[in-house]
């Protein structure tokens, strides 16, 4: 009796195994995949990073030079804050 519940644990374990290993080899895939694109996003964010960074600058030296202390955009701000993905600039 108990050799039987022994097999059948055993014939139960065997899906068990073959799923693990395929559990490992998307873990592994997973890992190369990740060290592969992850470098490459980290710094496309501290680009963006750095991008704002530097409009929020030109925004704070906008305010600066306004007399009055209110916020306007004349041409001239405008030509600075340019659309950066405007294709005819």
């Amino acid at each position: 009796m108990a050799f039987a519940a022994l097999f059948s644990v055993a014939v139960i374990c065997i899906p068990t195994i073959k799923a693990l290993r395929r559990l490992a080899a998307a873990v592994g895939k997973l890992s190369n995949v990740v060290s592969q694109e992850v470098p490459g996003t980290l710094s496309s964010l501290k680009l963006s990073g750095l991008e704002i960074n530097e409009l929020t600058q030109q925004l704070a030296s906008l305010r600066t030079q306004d007399d009055h202390g209110s916020f306007l955009l004349n041409s001239s701000s405008v030509s600075i804050l340019g659309n950066r993905n405007c294709v005819d600039c």
